[in-house]
């Protein structure tokens, strides 16, 4: 699946960045960080490849296995750091046949140590370039082709990422000159933009507004980190460049030895920062999660709250039928049945279930349970003979969302 298909639907698409551990230590942080965010059905999971020239292993496995283990894409950013065009040609079958659909096309960042990016010598310099190549491959131009005429290779068909830098590019004072590299990454073949971190969303939205001024007509997402310390945002200002609003600043300054009042300033802020983009019409939001699913959680349930949530099959369930849905399971999966008997247990579960079945599957409960909850845990198809799996397969994915608070506030 192409993920610029996902913006072509009504309302924003919620999207997921994890961080890959250090070499060494374990991936646990991420798949606990996933698990406790599945329940909001993210769009995508992209993985990034390290940060400010850390570098590390593990990011096309960790796509691979994120779109085995969840079904939905998961997505590895991809650099030129220390890559030849055929290290990056190379790298990239490795991810067709780890059946990947998209890739993040970036330059990378400096190695540690170093104010400037050094190219690998039989490399690229810029991100343009690498998308150019990777767009050649969806044409079938592999590198063979170039000394072998009669070489035809079978297209690849990757989806293109790049980033965006609503701030400007640390790199690059002229906010002008930085769109134009944009334009060239469209031009060789993005199919969407996802941006940078930034701490002002009338910033992010003037730079949307500026890139369609030059002819950049491709999804643009903004890139939200839900930060909660003073010592970050200060870090991500100094380090990326981003300009980090006055009366925010002011806020932050006053209170900077209160972490609670801290904690508190950043949470409204972001809070307030997606209301306002995802009111100005965003495709969607991608969050930079670094690992720890709070921060993004408590926004999602506040933007969730009231909506109408979609479907592994994308079929629209409401959001009221959705908890409705919940509560009635919650009965089930806690033992919590209060002084109502198993038989009317039963009826209160049947009845919503029907409910939801004749409104979104033309009554049929099998398909309801089956297509959209049922085999997301593994439980297999149901079996009509033991009318008890029906609630037991539902019941188990239902708990593993409200375990992790997923869709309690929902109403």
């Amino acid at each position: 699946m192409k993920v610029a298909d996902l913006y072509k639907q009504d309302g924003p698409v919620y999207s997921l960045e994890v961080f890959p551990p250090r070499n060494g230590e374990t991936t646990d942080a991420i798949f606990n960080t996933i698990d406790n965010l599945i329940g909001f059905q993210p769009a995508f999971i992209s993985v990034t490849g390290g940060a400010l020239g850390s570098l590390r292993g593990g990011t096309i496995a960790i796509a691979s296995d994120i779109k085995r283990k969840y079904g939905i894409e998961g997505i590895p950013h991809f650099t030129c750091v220390n890559r030849s065009i055929q290290d990056i040609e190379n790298l990239m079958m490795e991810m067709k046949f780890s059946e990947i659909d998209n890739v993040f096309a970036l330059r990378g960042d400096p190695a540690l140590g170093q104010k400037e990016f050094t190219p690998h010598p039989e490399g690229h310099k810029y991100a343009s370039e690498l998308v150019e190549q990777i767009k050649a491959l969806n044409d079938g131009e592999y590198l063979m082709s170039k000394d072998n005429k009669d070489y035809e290779g079978i297209p690849t068909d990757f989806g293109i990422a790049v980033a965006g830098y609503p701030d400007g590019h640390v790199e690059l004072a002229d906010k002008t000159k930085d769109l134009e590299n944009l334009k060239l990454k469209v031009d060789k073949g993005a199919d969407y933009i996802v941006t940078q971190l930034f701490f002002d969303a009338d910033i992010f939205l003037e730079f949307v507004e500026n890139a369609k001024n030059i002819g950049i007509d491709i999804p643009i997402i903004p890139g939200i980190m839900p930060l909660d310390k003073y010592g970050q945002i200060k870090f991500c200002s100094k380090q990326m460049g981003i300009e980090i609003p006055k009366k925010l600043n002011e806020k932050l300054q006053s209170n900077k030895d209160d972490k609670e009042a801290v904690k508190e300033i950043l949470e409204e802020h972001t809070m307030a920062m997606c209301k306002k983009i995802i009111e100005q019409g965003t495709p969607g939001i991608q969050f930079f999660t670094m690992d720890k699913p709070e921060g993004t959680k408590k926004i999602l349930q506040e933007l969730c709250r009231g909506k109408e949530m979609i479907f592994r099959s994308s079929t629209i369930i409401s959001a009221s039928d959705f908890a409705s849905l919940n509560r009635a399971l919650d009965i089930v999966f806690t033992g919590n049945y209060g002084d109502k008997k198993p038989d009317e247990v039963k009826t209160i579960i049947d009845a919503c279930l029907n409910d939801c079945a004749k409104k979104y599957y033309k009554g049929s409960v099998d398909n309801l349970v089956k297509n959209e909850l049922g085999d997301l845990i593994g439980a297999g198809p149901v079996n009509p003979e033991h009318p008890n799996s029906i609630y037991r397969s539902v019941a188990d994915k239902m708990l593993k969302f409200h375990e992790k608070g997923v869709y309690t506030e929902v109403a």
